[in-house]
């Protein structure tokens, strides 16, 4: 039960990534075009660029972010339970 938590805190990285990543390609190209090795080149596509890497992004931040919390509420769970207060 506990990784379906951090599967979804992945899943859910992914499409924050994504989304805050075709934000950026789309409002603020420049950005990409500044920061990315050959991005003035005219085959560069800073949304793809955008989506690509803020997808990627936020499913390692998520699963990250998704596997600290799993570790925190089991170790409370525990530390409840050795107590007799569950």
């Amino acid at each position: 039960m506990p990784w379906e938590s951090s599967w979804r805190a992945w899943g859910g990285g992914s499409l924050l990534g994504a989304l805050i990543g075709w934000g950026v390609g789309t409002f603020a190209p420049g950005y990409y075009r500044a920061i990315v090795r050959g991005g003035e080149a005219p085959s560069f596509q800073p949304l793809e660029f955008g989506l690509d890497a803020g997808a990627t992004q936020g499913a390692l931040a998520g699963l990250a972010i998704g596997a600290v919390l799993i570790c925190f509420f089991t170790s409370l769970y525990e530390r409840h339970k050795a107590a007799g207060r569950q």
